[in-house]
């Protein structure tokens, strides 16, 4: 199995979007006066340095729980496959599948479900070791998308001569992003929802990242 194919795109795009917004932030900070920078090197390095340790943070702790809950999950499996009567774990077995998108399906179809699974086989080695490297490249992906957010926004500052010039391009691009991220995010299939979420989703970064500056700075 291909791990490229099973990295999930809504973490990415969530990494994604939390890189911007904390790049914007430092941005901000600067724009606003309420960090002065020695120079745009500091900037570059602070907003990368943010970003690179967020990045961190995130892909260890998005790998261990993941791995946490696999444990769980078959620990509550095994369980279920020593138990005499298959009915005893009906309840917990429900709420397990009611908390993924079975629960959003009809009630028929959850009951199934659960008989389904009560009378399912574990996993192979083979296949849970797959699930690890899955979680580990998962985590490592994680930590890439929230890295290279802070890249065009770092290119504008280094790229662009007047410093004023190079902040307002900066939190421009990733405005402008963030708008794009949360056109990709919107539930809605018709361009207007989208537009709107997009819309909705810049302003909230903008507000959230004025308000860090402020109190963060």
């Amino acid at each position: 199995m291909d791990l490229f194919s099973k990295v999930d795109p809504d973490l990415v795009i969530q990494e994604v979007l939390y890189g911007f917004v904390m790049a914007l932030t430092f941005v901000l900070a600067a724009q606003l006066g309420i960090i002065a920078y020695s120079s745009r090197e500091s900037l570059v390095i602070a907003m990368f340095a943010m970003d690179f340790v967020w990045g961190i943070i995130d892909m260890v702790l998005f790998y261990r729980i993941d791995i946490f809950s696999q444990y769980r999950a078959m620990n509550r499996l095994e369980i279920l496959y020593n138990c005499n009567d298959r009915n005893c774990h009906h309840d917990e077995i429900r709420d397990e599948i009611e908390n993924s998108v079975f629960g959003l399906v009809d009630r028929e179809t959850r009951e199934k479900a659960v008989e389904l699974l009560k009378h399912s086989k574990s996993a192979t080695e083979d296949e849970l070791r797959f699930r690890k490297r899955v979680y580990l490249f998962d985590a490592v992906t994680a930590f890439l998308a929230t890295v290279l957010a802070s890249l065009p926004a770092i290119a504008c500052v280094l790229l662009i001569d007047d410093y004023n010039l190079a902040l307002f391009w900066a939190s421009f691009v990733s405005s402008v992003a963030l708008f794009f991220i949360g056109y990709s995010l919107s539930p809605w299939k018709d361009l207007k929802g989208r537009i709107v979420t997009g819309a909705m989703i810049t302003l909230t970064g903008m507000v959230l990242t004025v308000f860090a500056a402020y109190f963060g700075g």
